[in-house]
């Protein structure tokens, strides 16, 4: 695809020095650059611009009130975000795509004023974007046949709308995202269905574990079809992903009833919204142990969890085993992930391939991809990962990389097949759509959207 004049042979240099961005943000740029090679075809490196046959991406700050946009000048080799601060040049760079498709505008990521905007605002970029349609067996013009006509003009109307438009393309990270319906997630598995949420996992240290609820109890939800209408994801773990929608705690607590089939018994809890912490989100029994059971919920970075690792790692021999928990972990930040799998390679190891939608309907060439062993404390001893279908997202990108290893064993369930990269945009009052933009696959060429990552044979 690339931008006229930018020639195959030439590096684009991303100048962020200036942009205020974080070491974790550089990091990203620099972990994902293939992400922009794929898309501008060319080399993408972080620095400054030297040769002037080379690009650059540079920052110009925007005027007040002005949102972040961006726009590409063939004769300087210029692209260039309008944005003032790192958090609006973030959002200057979800509009790539945009450009892509027509590099001689400048898109805004700013919110369409209509509802029927909003529409055709999906419609285009999902088309453009979303590079799933026949790896999930969807029709693209059944799906797009929805007009922006039929779009009801009032906001929250328009919300139940989108959202169940949207959740037609089966995918977990392509969703219109309401802030009203944002918040806490509480740390239950259950399956949603028609007469509510079926819990299969109530961890003993949860409220509502202390309350007396177990798992089979079903939690009384409001509307659950409506729930699973408006929910997109793999048919392995759709049920799982609306069940986690409707447990959200949106308002910093919330009050949910349960109760036992068997025997009626009903039981009333709250549940209080609390920020992720290093104990909440890692748990490990004795470190000393033939078998190390750790657990791990998300990839959140900023909390300790590499120094976690890092002493497991000083402190484990040859012949000890962990077996490391990801059920329930639907992901987080792909550096620490990344960073992670690095401490169980032995050797550079070839650790699949990627392509990127091309913002025209279209897919880059697949790249492959490379992993080589931490420089950090790695784990001298055999692995064993354990995964089900809400194990997706980051968490996929750990496994993908190991799964096939001589000393790596994959158990339980098939993941849920989503690992995404997923793009942004504005839609309107307090909502957003976002879209997957990428195919990942293991080093034999499977699809990890979709399929998911299945378990080793016993």
């Amino acid at each position: 695809m690339g931008l006229p004049g930018l020639a195959r042979d030439c590096t684009l240099w991303l100048d962020f020095q200036s942009a205020g961005f974080d070491d974790q943000a550089l990091a990203l740029f620099a972990a994902e650059a293939d992400e922009f090679e794929a898309l501008l075809e060319c080399q993408v490196r972080l620095g400054d611009r030297e040769n002037p046959k080379d690009g650059a991406w540079v920052v110009s700050p925007s005027g007040s009130g002005e949102p972040p946009s961006l726009s590409w000048d063939p004769g300087t080799l210029t692209l260039t975000s309008h944005a003032s601060g790192p958090d609006q040049t973030m959002d200057s760079m979800q509009l790539l795509h945009a450009l892509l498709r027509d590099p001689q505008d400048r898109p805004e990521f700013r919110a369409p004023r209509t509802t029927r905007e909003a529409a055709q605002l999906i419609r285009d970029e999902v088309l453009g974007s979303y590079p799933y349609f026949e790896l999930r067996g969807i029709d693209r013009d059944q799906w797009a046949g929805r007009h922006a006509q039929e779009a009801p003009e009032d906001w929250d109307a328009f919300t139940t709308w989108a959202q169940e438009w949207v959740a037609q393309l089966g995918d977990a990270h392509t969703a219109v995202i309401a802030r009203s319906q944002r918040g806490f997630n509480p740390c239950y598995v259950g399956s949603l269905g028609s007469d509510g949420i079926m819990l299969e996992a109530v961890p003993e240290a949860s409220a509502a574990y202390a309350a007396g609820v177990r798992a089979g109890w079903l939690v009384t939800v409001e509307d659950p079809l409506q729930w699973l209408r408006t929910t997109g994801a793999s048919p392995q773990q759709h049920a799982r992903v609306a069940a986690r929608r409707a447990l959200t705690v949106t308002d910093g607590q919330r009050q949910f009833t349960a109760h036992a089939p068997n025997t009626g018994q009903r039981v009333s809890w709250t549940e209080v919204a609390a920020p992720p912490s290093l104990e909440t989100v890692l748990q490990v029994e004795d470190p000393t142990a033939d078998v190390v059971r750790v657990r791990l919920s998300a990839f959140y970075a900023g909390l300790g969890v590499e120094d976690v690792f890092d002493d497991l790692g000083r402190g484990a021999g040859p012949s000890q085993v962990m077996e490391l928990d990801l059920r329930g972990n639907t992901g987080g930040n792909l550096v620490l992930a990344a960073g992670l799998r690095d401490r169980f390679l032995r050797e550079p190891t070839h650790v699949g391939s990627i392509a990127f939608s091309d913002g025209c309907g279209g897919l880059t060439t697949v790249r492959q991809r490379w992993a080589h062993p931490s420089d950090r404390p790695c784990w001298p001893g055999r692995l064993r990962i354990l995964t089900d279908s809400m194990t997706y997202s980051a968490a996929e990108d750990f496994i993908l990389g190991l799964q096939g290893l001589e000393h790596v064993t994959v158990a339980r369930e098939t993941t849920g097949g989503g690992s995404g990269r997923p793009l942004l945009r504005p839609l309107g009052p307090d909502l957003t759509l976002r879209v997957s933009t990428a195919i990942t696959y293991d080093r034999n060429g499977r699809p990890v959207e979709f399929l998911g990552i299945t378990p080793d044979p016993h």
